[in-house]
């Protein structure tokens, strides 16, 4: 048997085990989140985390990247090192950068922004600003203006002052759920393949 055949069958196995505990997972975890996700909005991190494909396509590319890594370095240690900082550091990149802006969020000022909501909408920045669309400072405009109400509203109109609301409504979520599904599958692949190159190289 080659060693390409060898990896093939391994990662297959292992690859397949793996895809089946974390369906498994997902299915429990969404049954036991799904209340709090009705108080929190779906869009929450920890349950968007959690449903769906997403999960499944997380664990694929943690699951190439280790296999990647311990191809390059042939170290156990330094390879999950390496496949830790580099996981985190882009989860941390697609939750705070990328999944915020998967669609041009929507901004409404005025009174529309004082309206009620989805309780699903993923409200991404909120508030005042003045006329030169430079955020007003919450404090200044409880001092000014008062906390809430009708006589708040006109009073923060008097000042020349705007409120705004930036948000992803809540029927982009299952969009967004096939959006980052499709990117850490996409990174996977070009990991299993960076990993075949490593091992057909060295065979050379």
């Amino acid at each position: 048997m080659t060693r390409l055949r060898w990896l093939a069958a391994k990662l297959g196995c292992v690859l397949g085990g793996c895809i089946l505990a974390s369906v498994v997972l997902t299915i429990l975890l969404t049954w036991w989140y799904t209340p709090y996700a009705q108080l929190l909005g779906a869009f929450n991190t920890a349950f968007f985390n959690i449903e769906g494909l997403t999960p499944i396509a997380r664990m694929i590319f943690a699951f190439a990247l280790a296999v990647c890594a311990g191809a390059a370095l042939r170290r156990t240690i330094p390879a999950m090192f390496v496949t830790l900082i580099s996981y985190t550091a882009l989860g941390l990149t697609i939750q705070l950068v990328l999944r915020p802006n998967y669609l041009p969020p929507i901004t409404v000022t005025g009174t529309d922004a004082l309206l009620p909501r989805d309780q699903n909408d993923w409200v991404l920045d909120s508030g005042v600003r003045n006329a030169s669309h430079h955020i007003v400072a919450p404090s200044q405009v409880v001092q000014a203006c008062g906390s809430a109400g009708p006589e708040a509203t006109t009073c923060i109109h008097a000042h020349g002052w705007t409120e705004f609301l930036t948000y992803q409504p809540a029927d982009r979520y299952w969009l967004f759920q096939g959006i980052e599904t499709s990117i850490l599958l996409l990174l996977a692949a070009a990991l299993v393949a960076l990993t075949i190159w490593i091992v057909r190289r060295r065979l050379v």
